[in-house]
């Protein structure tokens, strides 16, 4: 079984349980569904705004890219993005994609490894209707570096 399909595995049966890592993440888990401790159900996002990912990997290691953003109930939830190919020796891989987003809600850009270890985060901040914000990084040593 190939590295990829391992990961994308991991990565659908990870957003099946609510989300990315440190379980317990996303859909108001823990709360009881007669109730909604904000006053109403949560709102789910809908998408006005765009993060263009140009991220480099030049780790030999696969990883896992979200965004984790928090509903109108508090509670933070993670959207799988994409696989960031381990870069082959002495060389690099790419993820070039557009992230939907929603304004007015503060997301994050994460990158766990093939095991669902959250490595690093990237606090991109919160949109504007209609924005399209570039986000150029390289992934070293486990670590965003944004340029």
């Amino acid at each position: 079984m190939s590295k990829h399909l391992v990961i994308a595995i991991l990565c659908s049966s990870l957003a099946a349980c609510g989300g990315g890592y440190g379980g317990g993440y996303g859909g108001g888990a823990g709360t009881d569904p007669g109730t909604y401790p904000g006053g109403g159900p949560p709102i789910p996002p809908s998408s006005d705004a765009t993060v263009s990912l140009n991220i480099t990997n030049y780790d030999s290691m696969d990883y896992a890219l979200w965004v984790q953003w928090q509903d109108n109930l508090g509670n933070l939830n993670q959207d799988f993005v994409a696989i960031l190919p381990a870069a082959p020796s002495g060389s690099q891989s790419q993820v070039l994609q557009d992230v939907p987003v929603t304004s007015g809600i503060p997301y994050s850009l994460l990158l766990l490894d093939p095991w669902g270890n959250p490595w690093d985060a990237i606090p991109l901040g919160i949109l504007n209707s209609g924005d399209v914000v570039p986000l150029n990084a390289s992934v070293l040593n486990g670590r965003f570096l944004v340029s």
